[in-house]
């Protein structure tokens, strides 16, 4: 099922006809929602809207859609002719083209789409995507004189952009495939100079469009890239370890000490059927002590914490921007405070304040405990499709891994040894029928393919923040070709987020440095965007585009 990676050459076979109509939450994070019967995504997805924030004005974005081969890997010409193809969705806008201008002096910048709910037309407006980097950029180059022309692409098998919604067939879904679907587009929208953005498996995206078709990929801008796929990601964990001790975003070696000895209490405190039921009265546990007998459900919740430390979602100034009350404990520096130097924890056990914070964290609702199998029930809903947690798993088990760990050997704040990598490639045999071996051996090869840390390209500005757990995995040293900003306080690609007048400093020197990086690539001449000791091979007919990447 899954493509091999002993074919050293990337073929894409490219059908053109188009038609006009009309970023990585962690799985651990994810699952914290599927408990009980409850279904937490519905058809929103796990990045759902603050209903409170107004919706921004996009009257000049068009949502479109480009005819795909449903498999760009076919290498005959009679095979092309009964290609099966899907219809892909996108968004342009020409919001920041020069009234007047020549075709030479108009770029292309595309936010390149990925795992997650479907995208809508605020991707070029206002949204977590692209805002801070993209059309920031594009703005001031506007201003600058130049004309930018703004596309999102969205991900095939991911929001409207599956070849079909009943009886999934994921044999298609890979970042392969999607590379070639850029390739596509790219070649049919025409435009001469090309520059890709995206954050986190975008930003993997946006940086392999480049590495894999330099002649078409004038530059990339990778966020927040983890693009040193690893199946057993205990570094993520061990990041949040370090956010909970890092002093600049309000961490302490006291809070610290609260949450990982608070969960060794707990785990001792459960030995007992007193203790039980204690911990379910503290956490207000929904069926009470009941659901403390099942071992796969307490494991999981001390493994992935018992309280929510949003590390990768870390925003220094959300009680401010939410106008909430200071009980909305949102970021690392108010869940130390509360831990730390809250009065209700004063004479309170580390096991009781963490307990404390949970409740508040979960509005006082009962505590429904996270379940592997309605993980696995979920997973054969439509609406995990729809969300697109079914298709992000499969490629985690096909291509990625990911998978974060707290194990008793690393740093991981939580429970060490509850959550150990069996249970997530368990997940990837039950669902996918895809076993421990097979995971391994994908992952090996998406490494072995696109190079991980050791990337061979050239013109990609990778930008990383120093509180993200996902770091871990992103390039951290800088060369000539491949420079990295490493942007200190900066959770997961925050400044891609919507420019708010409350982003810190290094935020909007982060963003000055993309700009300036981007208007160089724009304006440097052609010449210097060739990749030195490598051949590409491109060759085209009337109806067919064949691309040879880098191999």
């Amino acid at each position: 099922m899954f493509l091999q990676r002993t074919v050293h050459r990337l073929i894409c076979t490219i059908l053109i006809t188009t038609k006009v109509a009309g970023g990585i939450h962690s799985l651990s994070y994810l699952r914290r929602f599927i408990v009980g019967e409850s279904d937490y995504f519905s058809t929103a997805g796990p990045a759902k809207q603050n209903d409170s924030i107004p919706y921004p004005d996009v009257s000049d974005v068009s949502t479109l859609y480009i005819r795909q081969q449903l498999d760009h890997f076919r290498q005959t010409p009679e095979a092309n002719k009964t290609a099966a193809t899907f219809q892909q969705r996108y968004f342009y806008t020409d919001r920041f083209v020069q009234p007047e201008t020549s075709q030479t002096n108009q770029y292309a910048f595309l936010c390149v789409g990925g795992e997650g709910p479907a995208l809508t037309p605020r991707v070029l407006v206002d949204s977590v995507h692209c805002t801070g980097d993209m059309i920031e950029t594009a703005r001031r180059l506007f201003d600058d004189g130049h004309s930018i022309h703004l596309f999102a692409l969205e991900h095939r098998y991911y929001g409207f952009s599956y070849p079909t919604y009943s009886d999934v067939d994921f044999q298609y879904l890979s970042s392969r495939q999607a590379l070639c679907d850029i390739a596509h587009f790219v070649t049919k929208m025409g435009l001469s100079r090309w520059i890709t953005f995206g954050g986190s498996y975008p930003g993997m995206l946006s940086a392999w469009s480049r590495s894999k078709f330099p002649h078409l990929i004038h530059a990339s801008v990778s966020s927040s890239a983890p693009i040193q796929a690893q199946v057993n990601n205990r570094g993520y964990n061990d990041l949040v370890a370090q956010d909970l001790m890092y002093e600049r975003i309000g961490g302490s070696q006291k809070c610290f000490e609260i949450v990982s000895e608070g969960h060794k209490q707990l785990i001792d405190i459960l030995k007992t059927e007193e203790g039980k039921a204690k911990v379910a009265n503290m956490f207000n546990i929904c069926d009470g002590g009941k659901a403390l007998e099942i071992e796969s459900r307490v494991q999981s919740w001390l493994g992935d914490g018992i309280i929510l430390i949003p590390a990768q979602e870390n925003d220094p100034s959300c009680n401010i921007k939410n106008n909430s009350q200071s009980e909305n404990i949102c970021n690392i520096r108010l869940i130390c405070d509360f831990l730390v130097n809250h009065e209700i924890n004063v004479n309170s056990t580390y096991l009781e304040r963490l307990a404390n914070l949970s409740l508040l964290q979960n509005s006082d609702s009962c505590r429904a405990l996270p379940s592997w199998e309605n993980e696995i029930k979920y997973l054969q809903y439509k609406n995990s499709t729809i969300s697109g947690y079914k298709s992000w798993m499969y490629q985690t088990c096909t291509e990625f891994g990911f998978y974060q760990t707290c194990e008793v050997e690393s740093s991981c704040p939580y429970a060490k040894g509850m959550h150990i990598i069996d249970q997530d490639l368990e997940t990837c045999a039950q669902v996918y029928g895809i076993d421990g071996d097979m995971v391994r051996n994908n992952v090996q090869q998406t490494l072995e393919y696109f190079g991980g840390w050791d990337i061979d390209s050239s013109n990609i500005l990778f930008v990383n923040g120093d509180v993200d757990p996902w770091s871990a995995l992103a390039l951290q040293d800088s060369t000539e070709t491949l420079p990295v900003v490493n942007v200190v306080g900066a959770s997961h690609h925050f400044w891609t987020h919507s420019v708010k007048s409350t982003d810190d400093k290094e935020i909007e020197q982060a963003r000055n440095i993309i700009y300036d990086w981007v208007k160089v690539k724009l304006l440097e001449p052609q010449n210097k965007n060739k990749k030195q000791g490598k051949k590409l091979r491109f060759r085209s007919n009337s109806e067919n585009l064949p691309f040879e990447s880098l191999v």
